[in-house]
């Protein structure tokens, strides 16, 4: 079913969707490889394609094949008016988003073969046994939409994948959601997903192209003269996983973990230092008590996180990063703003933001005013700061491994 879920368009329902295509809101059209303002001359071509393709459903009837009106449709009508973003299309009643599965138990459920792979399929229907959902191979119109992102065309006939596994990219398609708003899509989206998870054991995720990919890149070789860094094994081993995950939500917590593996050791080492102050020979009580009181007013984790990052980070070195990375001035951890208070200001600063950040990411508590960071709603927030909890986190594994 798959291959062919957008055949299964309804009629009357393509028609009332050509019927409500406007350029009204439309400035600027983005492809993989260009983003293109709609002047006068290209809202004339497409005025026509509007009109030329709307003449042509209004023509069908029952049981025609509407995808025979698609050939007037240019990519940039596809672009404008059938793409979501970078993973999914909408026309009429049918909406098809792609996706992958999430381990190799569900990749080989539903994927036979190794070079050349055969695909399989999940139909999901109603208590009326009609068709809701389907997953399994993309459709072919899924596939004219996004095709510049999977193909790189340099113009001299020759053609490259871009992903060379892209016939292990699946699809979700689903049918009659006219009446369906994006969020309630997304709401169903998710259904079907954890639907699928707990009936059938099979777990996918959403799978969106990345435009950078097809970017020519560089084979340059590079050369780096090896150092003992001498971390220790367990943060250097959270540090790894940071760099190596896909996820952006794990990568931040496990960058995090890097920073709460001293705090024991940070509030040990700041105990020690006010301890060895008094004068042993002759106790101070009042002093003692002051020390111990200290010591039990920083036991908690936003107290520790800054006696951590009071240490090891080298302020007039973030400074001089974050200047240097222009793409920062829109960091909610720290922006160029708020480079020019003072050193203790800026550790105040970043650890109250990174804390605050970390709570909203592991913790999800319904009901309350805490701010919550949803998946994948927010992920390309959190995505945004991992270059900079990573440069951070590198400055705090570098200090306490050797305390």
């Amino acid at each position: 079913m798959s291959i062919y879920g957008d055949a299964h368009i309804s009629i009357p329902a393509l028609q009332r969707w050509a019927h409500s295509l406007k350029l009204d809101q439309i400035n600027q059209i983005e492809t993989a490889q260009a983003i293109f303002q709609v002047d006068d001359t290209l809202k004339k071509a497409l005025t026509a394609q509007i009109e030329g393709f709307t003449q042509m459903v209004d023509g069908l009837k029952a049981g025609d094949d509407w995808r025979s009106c698609t050939g007037i449709l240019s990519p940039l009508f596809q672009h404008a008016f059938i793409r979501k973003k970078y993973n999914a299309i909408r026309i009429a009643d049918y909406y098809e988003c792609f996706i992958i599965p999430s381990n190799s138990q569900t990749f080989k459920k539903i994927l036979k073969g190794y070079t050349h792979k055969s695909t399989g399929c999940i139909n999901i229907i109603d208590t009326d046994h009609k068709l809701v959902a389907s997953i399994g191979q993309f459709s072919d119109l899924i596939w004219s939409v996004f095709h510049d992102f999977f193909v790189k065309d340099d113009g001299d006939g020759s053609v490259e994948y871009v992903y060379h596994n892209h016939d292990d990219v699946l699809s979700l398609q689903l049918f009659n959601v006219e009446a369906l708003t994006e969020k309630e899509i997304k709401i169903r989206v998710n259904e079907i997903l954890l639907n699928v998870s707990s009936e059938l054991g099979m777990d996918f995720k959403l799978f969106s192209l990345n435009p950078q990919l097809l970017y020519e890149g560089d084979d340059a070789c590079y050369t780096l003269q090896f150092k003992e860094s001498n971390f220790e094994e367990i943060p250097a081993l959270y540090l790894l996983n940071a760099i190596s995950t896909d996820d952006a939500r794990l990568s931040y917590l496990s960058y995090y973990h890097v920073m709460e593996y001293f705090f024991i050791r940070a509030q040990n080492m700041l105990f020690l230092n006010e301890f060895s102050s008094l004068d042993m020979t002759c106790i101070n009580h009042n002093e003692l008590r002051k020390v111990l009181q200290n010591y039990k007013s920083n036991n908690n984790e936003r107290s520790m996180l800054k006696q951590v990052l009071s240490n090891a980070v080298d302020i007039p070195g973030l400074r001089g990063w974050v200047r240097t990375t222009p793409q920062y001035s829109a960091s909610k951890i720290l922006s160029h703003s708020d480079l020019t208070m003072d050193d203790s200001k800026i550790i105040n600063h970043i650890s109250n933001k990174i804390y605050a950040l970390r709570c909203s990411i592991a913790h999800a508590k319904g009901d309350s005013d805490e701010a919550i960071i949803i998946p994948i709603a927010n992920d390309s927030e959190i995505a945004h700061e991992l270059p900079l909890i990573k440069h951070i986190a590198f400055d705090v594994i570098s200090y306490w491994s050797r305390k």
